[in-house]
C-alpha cells in the first residue's frame, strides 16, 4: 500500500476521545497523611462514564486519576511549591466494569526538586480505608517548578 491510499481522516466508527476528557469525574474525598504508611491522600473517580467501547474502565482514565491524585499528593506534601507531573508509567492489571474506583497514592522518593510516588488504582466501596483488588498500578515523578531555597543544594 502506498502512502496516497492512507488516510487522515477517522473511520467512520471511531470513539470521540475528546467526549471522555469531558466526562471525566474525578473529585477528591480525603486527603491522609500517615507517616507510617506513606499514604498521602485517596482520590476516588465512577467508572460509568470513563469507560471503554467494551465497557471496562478506559486506561486513560485510570492514568489521569493516578496523575491527578499524585500532583495533588505533591502539592500536600509541599506546601508552597508548584509539582509538575514529568514522568507517568501505569500498568493495567484488572478491569473495572462499575462502581468507584480509587488512587491511593504513597510517597517513594524525594529530593529538593524531584518526588516520585506510587499509585495504586483500587475498586472501592463504602469504606476508602478497606480497598478492593487492584485495578492497575502507577508510578508519577513529579519536579518543582519553584524549588525549596532554603535547603542547601545537593
Amino acid at each position: 500500500m502506498s502512502l496516497m491510499e492512507y488516510s487522515l481522516e477517522p473511520p467512520s466508527d471511531s470513539i470521540d476521545l475528546g467526549a471522555l476528557a469531558d466526562r471525566l469525574e474525578m473529585r477528591l474525598v480525603g486527603v491522609a497523611v500517615d507517616h507510617a504508611s506513606d499514604l498521602r491522600c485517596v482520590m476516588t473517580m465512577p467508572v460509568a462514564g470513563n469507560t471503554q467501547p467494551f465497557g471496562l474502565l478506559h486506561g486513560g482514565a485510570s492514568a489521569a486519576l493516578a496523575e491527578q491524585a499524585g500532583s495533588v499528593a505533591a502539592f500536600i506534601d509541599h506546601p508552597g511549591r508548584r509539582p509538575a507531573g514529568v514522568d507517568l508509567s501505569i500498568k493495567h492489571v484488572s478491569g473495572a466494569r462499575e462502581g468507584m474506583v480509587g488512587g491511593y497514592v504513597y510517597q517513594l522518593a524525594v529530593s529538593r526538586r524531584l518526588a516520585t510516588y506510587r499509585i495504586e488504582v483500587r475498586r472501592v466501596g463504602d469504606d476508602l480505608a478497606a480497598p478492593g483488588d487492584i485495578v492497575a498500578t502507577a508510578q508519577l515523578t513529579v519536579v518543582f517548578t519553584n524549588p525549596d531555597t532554603t535547603t542547601p543544594r545537593e
